[in-house]
């Protein structure tokens, strides 16, 4: 029997507390999210060295000029759908929809605006160019927004944010940031 001859809604994700997530039918667990998170590579792994998107996401939350908790959270639905890279994401729209209604159920959830502030969406790209200049092999010279979020744009030094956690510390650190932010909210 193939994949097409069951019904979607019967098919579901364990997670790493034993939960079962249903996409149709999204609750997250914040476990489950650092867990997930930390063990993922960025870059679907082409960088000089593990950098985890748990890692990328206290990245984010600590230079946003936005909600930093928001900034923590932006990527939670890595953690059920998996960390595609923005040249093979732009070719699924499918997909694309499918983040984009597991956003507004991470957002409503962890009250938490249903679309991502520019803020958000600034910090993120400013970590990933501070992240390309350190551990890719172009440095991201060449990368859109390169030259209005490259290294050259702030002031502060990636090597004091960006450590190369193992997968572990990745998780200890992401849920030590979410209990110091939501103890704030």
């Amino acid at each position: 029997m193939g994949y097409d001859a069951v019904d979607r809604k019967t098919f579901y994700q364990e997670t790493l507390g034993g939960r079962k997530f249903y996409l149709d039918v999204p609750a997250f667990n914040i476990w489950d999210i650092a867990g997930a998170l930390a063990k993922q590579c960025r870059f679907n792994g082409h960088c000089d060295g593990f950098y985890s998107v748990a890692e990328h996401s206290v990245l984010v939350s600590l230079i946003t000029e936005g909600d930093p908790f928001e900034g923590l959270m932006h990527d939670a639905t890595e953690a059920y759908m998996g960390d595609l890279v923005l040249s093979i994401k732009l070719r699924y729209p499918e997909y694309r929809a499918d983040e984009d209604k597991l956003w507004e159920a991470v957002a409503k959830q962890y009250d938490l605006p249903a679309e991502m502030s520019v803020e958000t969406k600034i910090a993120d790209t400013r970590a990933v160019m501070m992240e390309a200049d350190m551990m890719m092999y172009s440095r991201g010279k060449k990368w859109p927004g390169y030259q209005d979020f490259g290294p050259h744009t702030h002031d502060f030094d990636p090597e004091e944010y960006i450590k190369y956690y193992r997968w572990e510390d990745a998780e200890e650190v992401f849920l030590k940031r979410y209990n110091e932010l939501i103890g704030k909210r």
